[in-house]
């Protein structure tokens, strides 16, 4: 008796990441001196967690990652990959509380290690390279 509706295990969300999401909602503030009236959304930062030391984000970057790895993307062939439960949950949370169900967390890996290919590129490249020359010598 399946009501088509996808099923959860409860104890798999990382209900500690979600509270900070929602504790940080309406945390945004002017990132200059009151000089602007009405400060534009690249303009505003958002306080992480709280903390006076925490990293501060403009809403800008907080955009662009979102843009960058919180979104649909749709892939024709697959490979089941194991990573740690932690880090699952971890990225479960996020794309649970930002995706709203739009965004998967093969999707926000596959987005991750693309970004990762594509800015360490010649590294990798020069890795590669060394160790097939190791293997002609």
């Amino acid at each position: 008796m399946d009501s088509g509706k996808k099923r959860f295990d409860p104890r798999s969300i990382d209900e500690k990441a979600i509270l900070d999401i929602v504790a940080r909602k309406g945390t945004i503030r002017p990132d200059s001196p009151a000089t602007s009236a009405s400060p534009k959304p690249e303009d505003t930062v958002e306080e992480i967690a709280g903390s006076s030391e925490a990293p501060v984000f403009t809403t800008g970057e907080i955009d662009a990652y979102r843009a960058s790895f919180l979104n649909t993307v749709r892939t024709k062939s697959r490979k089941s990959l194991h990573i740690d439960a932690g880090l699952h949950r971890r990225i479960s949370s996020l794309v649970w509380a930002v995706g709203r169900g739009e965004v998967t967390v093969a999707g926000f890996v596959n987005q991750v290690l693309a970004h990762h290919f594509e800015e360490n590129g010649g590294l990798i490249n020069a890795v590669l390279e060394k160790y097939y020359q190791s293997l002609k010598s």
